[in-house]
This record gives C-alpha cells, structure tokens and sequence, in this order.
C-alpha cells in the first residue's frame, strides 16, 4: 500500500551542501554500487553509460542535450566524463558543456554539450506518464557513490512513488514546480534509498517492462508534518517536455518520450 504524506513540509534542503552517498537500505557493495561491476548490482542488466559526472550529474536525453539540476548543474565550460560501462578503469569519454537553459520556474535545467558523445554512451527515453498515474510506481534511484573513478563515483537502489504535487511551491526552494515525492521507509527491506546531499541532480527512472524511462531529476530532501517522516521530491520531467523540446528545436533534436509498460 502507498502511504501518502502530508503535503505541508516542515523542513526542506537543497541537496547541494556538501558531497555525501545514497542512503541505501542494506547496503551492499556488490548490489548497489555501479563500479563494483557485479552480477548482483541491482542495476543490471541495463545500460547506464548516458548518467555522467563530474562531482555533478547529466543526463543523456538526444544527441547532445543532457538534463541535470538547476540549483547545482555544470557550467559552460565544465567538463563531464561518460562511462561506457560498469568497470571503474572501463572507457569513458569527456565532453565540454556549452550552454545550459533553466526550464521556466522548475529546478530542471537543459544543458548541451559542444561535441556529440559517442554511440557508446545510452541515450534515455523520457516515461510517457501523467502525474495523476505515478502513485505506486517503482523507481531506480541514482545518486553518489563510494566506489569508481574519482568524481564520478554512482549509487543505485529502489523506491517507490508516494504521490505526485502539482505546482509545489516553498519559500526555501521556489516554484512553482511539479514534483513527485517518496520516503524512505527503513522497513521496506534491502535496496530502499534515500537521497543525501550531493546527489542533487542525479537521475531516478520509472522501472518498467520496456526497461528503465527517466522520470525526475532529484530536488530536495525534506521532513513532513509528522516531524518522522524523510524524504526526496525530484522535479517531474514529463511535466516540462514541450518547453525542453522547443530549446532543442533550434538544434534539430527532441526528446523521446515512450509509453510505460508498468511492471507487474
């Protein structure tokens, strides 16, 4: 069962303090750290060369363009390095960031890079959801890790979605902004995770039958009326297409957005 939160939030943070790893439940190396490069990582078997870092996160969406946070996104000029797989010293490429657009009054930023990435690197689909479905659906969360390349060191676990907010809005974070939210509960078992700071800008994907579709792009943490409950809200991209599309018009690309197949 889905338990719904309060929607009025007594604390919230940016998650750009200071560089810490996804809280995960039971954590383990082998299971929830992308650069072990085990069978058991949760992750597999799927492809997660698009998410690249470099202390922050971006994320591979078309040819060129990335998505990432707009309170904590790389810069024109900054550089972010790509892994082609799962191996700490595996290939990788770097590219240098263009430009980046903030997305209306949302924490979701656009950004570009001045050269293609290669085949090599995973461009994802965006889910083809409404918000007033996402209840319930289960998650991959991305965050910052403990094991890998230096500055590029990512995290995986689950969680699922407790409700979609249209047009949130907070004195400390802005909007107003469509989000979706999710606690960590410490009894839903191994692999439930909960972002820290310093994963601001790292992906989450819906899990689906057709394999993984981006969803959000990680906000703030926050902790709800009832003073107990903490949790994520991550911006909802499905929400913000139209206005991405027409910044990459002028480019020739466009997002791809794919129906979800939800999983039984």
């Amino acid at each position: 069962m889905v338990r719904r939160i309060m929607l009025v939030l007594t604390a919230v943070c940016l998650l750009a303090d200071h560089s810490t790893a996804l809280l995960i439940n039971g954590y383990n190396r082998d299971r929830h750290e992308r650069f072990a490069n085990s069978g058991r990582f949760v992750g597999s078997p799927h492809d997660w060369s698009g998410i690249g870092r470099n202390d922050v996160f971006a994320t591979m969406v078309s040819d060129t363009f990335f998505l990432t946070a707009s309170h904590k996104s790389p810069t024109p000029g900054r550089s972010i390095t790509f892994f082609h797989n799962n191996e700490a010293n595996g290939t990788t490429e770097v590219r240098e960031v263009e430009k980046v657009w903030k997305i209306g009054t949302s924490d979701l930023k656009l950004g570009r890079f001045k050269e293609r990435p290669g085949d090599a690197v995973a461009r994802y689909p965006i889910a083809g959801i409404e918000g007033s479905a996402l209840s319930g659906q289960q998650l991959f969360v991305f965050g910052a890790g403990a094991l890998g390349p230096q500055h590029g060191k990512q995290r995986v676990g689950t969680n699922q979605v407790n409700q979609f907010i249209p047009g949130f809005k907070s004195p400390a974070l802005g909007g107003p902004a469509d989000i979706f939210i999710y606690d960590f509960n410490k009894s839903a078992g191994p692999n439930e995770a909960s972002v820290e700071a310093g994963d601001s800008g790292a992906p989450v994907f819906l899990r689906t039958n057709g394999g993984p579709l981006l969803v959000g792009i990680h906000w703030f943490q926050f902790t709800a009326d009832d003073k107990v409950t903490l949790g994520t809200g991550d911006t909802f991209i499905p929400s913000y297409v139209d206005d991405v599309n027409a910044i990459m018009a002028e480019f020739n690309e466009q997002l791809t957005v794919a129906p979800v197949r939800v999983r039984p």
